[in-house]
């Protein structure tokens, strides 16, 4: 019964399967599945060294965008899920909502806007590390594109943003 859902899955929603092999290869290089000892200790190694050297990154990125207009205009919850190029207009490359995206780029993009710039209040930080977290774990969408366009028009909700379609006003 699970594999007829995995399979319908991967045919109507967008990247499904992308997503499950992703997390699926993910999932064997955390638990070290399928290789030995002292390959598992190497692959730790460098996991966490390349983890640590995105996450340096991804604050280094921040500082220097962050006087960007075009950056500083934008959501947290947008620009978490994206790489913002300064100066371009806002010209973007999307980032894949995962654990490692979490990690390596949204926490230390958080750190850096609201303890050291000081221009993020907690609750936006928090709001946005509960949504990507909430990202990370449910993954894509349950449901076809077909039909999202209808569910986000019933509930007025835009699941993409994170805000509501008709605006209050």
């Amino acid at each position: 019964f699970p594999v007829t859902i995995v399979a319908v899955g991967r045919q109507v929603i967008p990247f499904f399967g992308a997503y499950l092999q992703s997390l699926n290869v993910m999932m064997k290089v955390a638990s070290g599945r399928g290789i030995g000892p002292t390959q598992r200790a190497e692959a730790y190694r460098v996991l966490r060294n390349t983890m640590m050297k995105t996450m340096i990154l991804s604050f280094i990125y921040a500082a220097l965008t962050a006087d960007d207009d075009d950056y500083e205009k934008l959501d947290p919850s947008i620009r978490d899920r994206r790489f913002v190029f300064p100066g371009t207009g806002g010209m973007s490359i999307p980032v894949r909502p995962d654990l490692a995206s979490l990690l390596t780029k949204i926490i230390p993009e958080h750190i850096y806007h609201n303890l050291i710039k000081g221009d993020e209040d907690t609750t936006k930080t928090l709001k946005s590390l509960g949504g990507g977290l909430a990202n990370a774990i449910l993954g894509p969408a349950p449901y076809p594109q077909a039909i999202k366009p209808a569910i986000e028009l019933i509930y007025n909700y835009d699941i993409f943003t994170g805000r509501p379609i008709v605006g209050t006003g």
